[in-house]
C-alpha cells in the first residue's frame, strides 16, 4: 500500500511536512492556516453562487416553458377554429365535389405536431 508521501507525489501535489520544531504556534503555520481558511471560504462562496445561478436559470426556464405551453394551447385553439370555419364553408360550397375531409384534417394534425416538435 502506497504511503501518503507516494500518493502526494503521484497526484502532483507537494505535501508539506511539519518538522519537529514546527508547531501550531509558529508564524508559518498561522499564515498557512489563514491562507487555507481564505481559500475554503472563497471556494464555498463560489459554489453557493453557482448553485444560486443554476436555480435562477431553472426558474427562468420553467417560466419560459409555461409561456410556450400557453402559446401552444392558443395556436391549437386557433387551428381548431379555422378547421371548423373551413369545414363549414367547404362543405356548403363543394356539394358537387367529394372531398375527404378526414384525410385533410389528419394531414393537418400531423403537420401541426411536427411544427410544434421543431
Amino acid at each position: 500500500m502506497p504511503s501518503n508521501k507516494e500518493n502526494a507525489a503521484r497526484s502532483g501535489k507537494r505535501r508539506v511536512q511539519l518538522g519537529p520544531l514546527d508547531g501550531e504556534n509558529s508564524e508559518d503555520y498561522k499564515i498557512r492556516r489563514m491562507k487555507n481558511n481564505e481559500a475554503v471560504r472563497k471556494s464555498r462562496d463560489k459554489s453557493k453562487r453557482k448553485t444560486e445561478e443554476t436555480l435562477q436559470k431553472v426558474n427562468s426556464l420553467k417560466m419560459e416553458n409555461c409561456k410556450l405551453e400557453e402559446k401552444i394551447r392558443v395556436y391549437k385553439k386557433q387551428l381548431s377554429d379555422l378547421k371548423s370555419i373551413f369545414l363549414s364553408h367547404a362543405g356548403s360550397a363543394e356539394i358537387g365535389q367529394k372531398i375527404d375531409f378526414d384525410a385533410l384534417l389528419q394531414d393537418s394534425d400531423s403537420e401541426t405536431e411536427v411544427h410544434l416538435a421543431n
